[in-house]
């Protein structure tokens, strides 16, 4: 635990006059300040937000509102009031205090822009972050008309960050229809990706509880071509219209699926973290191949027998899709 010195309550107004005097005299009020949150804020879900304080080389006096959220501003506006008080800090020492600030977005979907930015009075510089809005309740995505269909995406929130996806409702609307369905209805919500092989593609789609997808669809085959990022339907064998709840994004080009396969969305290409959070998705099977080799050098083993594949292609740790939110596509910037 990091312990500070909270002048009035712990020192009497003599001692900390006292200390304070003596941190003035030791060295210049010098602290450097870190903020760490998300870049991507979704309506309803938590946004944990980290303000760490680091002090200078000599003791530091720091105002009590810089671990507050009355520190932090966003667009301009401060989030909370600046309380009085100071913490005298030892040097080097490093404080941090962590808050959920999704409330400061309830009732302001109107009037939100597409991106804010936030700032810690203290310094620290300057974050951007983007604002998603979550899809309106009651929506039924089977029986929406096309041209909606592309008012809404969906955040998968994964164990290696989120993965944002919009669709291409003009050559498959029957599959992002079906998508959208199973997203909203949370569907996916604690499923994994079972199946992930590197310079191919990460696979989910199980249900998350258990339950059987609730349909399938027949392929709506484009000239969409499966690239990196792209999202695409898993199928049974050689059956084209046995593709039910399993999806598949690919890691690296595969131009063999073109037109083999119904693509219907792809990462966001303005949010680049979703192509880290694949990366870190694709980089839980290295354990795997390294484990496979090793192996192979002590005994034949066949790399391409059924449960090899199986074996090797299970990320360890698991990826887990931790909830499936569709959200409405952001305003144009």
């Amino acid at each position: 635990m990091i312990e500070f010195l909270l002048l009035p309550a712990l020192l009497g107004a003599q001692g900390a006059a006292q200390v304070a005097q003596d941190a003035q005299d030791a060295a210049p009020r010098a602290y450097t300040v870190r903020v760490e949150a998300a870049d991507l804020v979704l309506e309803g879900e938590p946004w944990p937000v980290t303000v760490e304080v680091t002090a200078g080389e000599g003791f530091t006096e720091l105002p009590l509102w810089a671990l507050t959220r009355g520190a932090l501003e966003l667009d301009g506006r401060a989030l909370g009031p600046r309380v009085e008080g100071l913490l005298v800090l030892e040097p080097g020492q490093r404080i941090s205090a962590t808050f959920d600030l999704a409330d400061v977005f309830v009732g302001r979907a109107a009037d939100l822009p597409p991106t804010a930015r936030l700032v810690h009075a203290g310094g620290g510089g300057a974050t951007e972050h983007t604002w998603l809005r979550r899809a309106e309740t009651g929506i039924d995505f089977m029986a929406l008309p096309v041209e909606q269909l592309a008012e809404y995406n969906v955040v998968l929130s994964t164990t290696s960050g989120f993965l944002w996806l919009e669709f291409w409702p003009d050559v498959a609307p029957n599959h992002v229809r079906n998508f959208l369905d199973l997203a909203y209805t949370g569907f996916y919500d604690g499923s994994r990706f079972h199946r992930v092989i590197p310079g191919f593609m990460i696979q989910g789609g199980r249900g998350g509880d258990g339950r059987p997808a609730p349909r399938k669809v027949k392929q709506e085959f484009s000239t969409r071509r499966h690239v990196a990022g792209v999202l695409s339907a898993a199928r049974l064998g050689n059956d084209v219209d046995s593709a039910n709840s399993e999806f598949f994004v690919m890691h690296k080009p595969t131009p063999h699926l073109d037109g083999q396969y119904t693509a219907y969305g792809a990462l966001v290409a303005s949010y680049p973290k979703s192509l880290d959070a694949l990366e870190r998705v694709v980089g839980a099977v290295d354990g795997n191949y390294k484990l496979l080799s090793e192996l192979r050098r002590a005994a034949p083993i066949d790399p391409n027998h059924m449960f090899v594949q199986t074996a090797v292609n299970t990320p360890n740790p698991a990826q887990v899709i931790h909830k499936a939110i569709v959200v409405k596509t952001p305003r144009k910037r």
